[in-house]
């Protein structure tokens, strides 16, 4: 039991470290989560089971748990994945190709390959016998 607690270990870390990054990120811009966008969610989800609406899910959490404190999850789970189309948005991905150097190094290993040539030997120095 004890192993797989240690095994579990290192992977619980990474989980903590990137709940704090993107924490951080979403700090940095001001990432909010509307309630329009909390109830679009939570239409999605309710919809997936028939018979209730997103006012008698709201309730039902509202009974459970108080309403803020039984949303949360869902709020975290919508700013975190605000925060990612965020950094999507923002990088600049590049398709590279790892079979084809970039141009500036396959201008160098082009020149390489002339001046590691063998020297040319000296006429009259002939090394045969």
């Amino acid at each position: 039991m004890a192993n797989l607690f240690e095994s579990a270990i290192p992977q619980a870390e990474q989980a903590v470290r990137l709940e704090l990054v993107l924490g951080k990120i979403a700090d940095d811009l001001d990432v909010q989560v509307s309630d329009e966008e909390l109830d679009i969610i939570l239409k999605e989800m309710v919809e997936s089971q028939p018979g209730q609406t997103v006012e008698e899910f709201k309730s039902q959490i509202e009974a459970e748990h108080g309403l803020e404190e039984g949303l949360a999850p869902y709020r975290h789970h919508l700013k975190r994945r605000k925060t990612i189309d965020a950094i999507k948005e923002a990088a600049k991905i590049t398709q590279v190709d790892t079979l084809t150097p970039p141009e500036s190094e396959s201008a160098e290993e082009a020149q390489e390959p002339a001046a590691q040539e063998a020297p040319e030997t000296p006429k009259g120095s002939d090394t045969e016998g």
